[in-house]
């Protein structure tokens, strides 16, 4: 029997495909599949794949390498890097949309709908050239930043971030980014053909050098994104446009501040990060919060006790107006240091019983400059007055508050406790019921206890 031209033809292609079942089957049975994904592997390359699978490992490596190669030489961008800002000139000369871009920027001055899209298009064609698909945050954002230097007419509304109309990172919140290069790139991942094609390989081999490498990516790319953080933090001014920002950057980069905090350079820290000073302390009651998210609220378990120390101490301190600061005083003389000697004339003294912790100065007098390590308030007005602006002074930091008396002390415990910062040790019994009876941060000493029970 005769085969006709097209049932030969039919009938090899049969024979192949066999054969390539036959030869997948055997390897399935010496090892098993990994799934692997390829990024950005065209259809056209998947079929050229299919089309060579009769060629050998090295012949593969060796078709993939001459691609890439030949792909580097058809980058026009090549050679342009941008680990710092550059003048965006230098990508746009580099194509012909690019060089129309710069005649429109340079004549027009003003940009339309139309300049904006071109404008994005080049600089994505740039980064996913030389990137990638999937730049990191920070070749996005110095891109954006080349741009808005090279033509200010494409700044955003923003002044604290000029950048934000082309990249604004973490815009709407944790590691999710917006503006123009961001979204056009995500649109360029969605078209881009991403296929989860199979491979046979060891796995143990594969799957350990898959982890080592997952590890390796994730350390890096966390160090890039906690040091773009605190450089912005370092830098950036604190003011009503970027407080939202500041926060969030506080909140981030608390595990970089915990170390300096854990070392006792956390005074360094705040030389270097004056943000830390900013919006009245603010900052500090952020720490604290993150580092006792349980603690109970300061004033009203203050409330709660101030009712037992002035009924059982009715005769302390009667000169003092301020309930609150009467208060601290009481607690403050019946929590004595062991070996630290005792005012027996308070009773009728007109001092104040807070002088070492909290200290009122005129509106118009410098802070005092001393070298002791431990914290200290000072109000500015005449004692007892509890309004008007405070100031946690520790070492060369000066923490300026607009609040009242509450806000102000409240403050300088927890900088006490965030800083790790040391009292004076005439104080320590002070602080150390203060800070187990209302803030749960503290156990209570033999004299906090003796103390406790005087007031039941």
């Amino acid at each position: 029997m005769e085969l006709n031209e097209q049932d030969f033809l039919r009938l090899q292609m049969k024979t192949k495909l066999i054969k390539a079942i036959q030869r997948i089957q055997k390897k399935l049975m010496i090892e098993p599949i990994v799934e692997e994904v390829i990024d950005e592997i065209k259809i056209g390359e998947l079929r050229e794949l299919e089309n060579d699978s009769d060629d050998t490992d090295e012949e593969s490596e060796s078709r993939a390498k001459t691609r890439m190669e030949t792909e580097d030489q058809n980058n026009p961008y090549r050679g342009i890097k941008v680990e710092k800002v550059i003048n965006i000139d230098k990508v746009f000369k580099k194509t012909y949309d690019g060089r129309a871009v710069m005649e429109t920027l340079k004549s027009a001055g003003k940009a339309d709908d139309r300049t904006l899209s071109k404008i994005n298009k080049v600089l994505c064609e740039f980064l996913r050239a030389n990137y990638g698909v999937r730049p990191s945050s920070f070749y996005k954002n110095m891109t954006a930043l080349s741009l808005v230097e090279s033509y200010p007419q494409l700044r955003s509304s923003t002044p604290d971030i000029p950048q934000a109309l082309w990249f604004h990172a973490h815009a709407r919140g944790k590691n999710r980014h917006t503006g123009r290069i961001h979204y056009h790139l995500e649109y360029l991942v969605r078209k881009s053909n991403d296929r989860i094609i199979q491979r046979t390989k060891n796995v143990l081999e594969q799957s350990a050098t898959t982890e080592h490498s997952m590890q390796q990516d994730i350390i890096v790319d966390d160090a890039v994104n906690i040091q773009d953080m605190t450089t912005e933090l370092k830098f950036i001014y604190p003011g009503p446009n970027t407080r939202a920002r500041i926060m969030e950057l506080w909140a981030e980069t608390f595990t970089d501040r915990d170390v300096y905090r854990k070392n006792g350079f956390f005074d360094q820290y705040l030389r270097e990060y004056p943000v830390t000073a900013s919006f009245d302390g603010e900052m500090i009651t952020l720490d604290f919060q993150r580092m006792f998210p349980n603690a109970p609220d300061f004033w009203t378990e203050f409330d709660l006790m101030q009712a037992k120390v002035l009924r059982a101490y009715p005769d302390l301190l009667k000169h003092i107006t301020n309930n609150d600061i009467r208060t601290l005083g009481i607690i403050r003389l019946k929590n004595p240091s062991r070996g630290m000697k005792r005012n027996r004339n308070t009773s009728h003294s007109k001092d104040n019983p807070l002088i070492g912790i909290v200290e009122w100065i005129q509106a118009d007098d410098p802070i005092p400059q001393t070298m002791e390590d431990n914290p200290m308030l000072y109000i500015r007005g005449e004692f007892p007055d509890d309004g008007g602006i405070g100031i946690v002074a520790w070492k060369s930091t000066e923490i300026t508050i607009e609040r009242n008396f509450r806000y102000c002390f409240e403050l300088l415990c927890q900088t006490i406790i965030v800083f790790k910062a040391t009292c004076r040790p005439s104080d320590k019994q002070f602080f150390s019921f203060i800070l187990s009876s209302l803030l749960r941060v503290n156990n209570f000493t033999t004299t906090g206890e003796k103390f406790q029970r005087s007031l039941e």
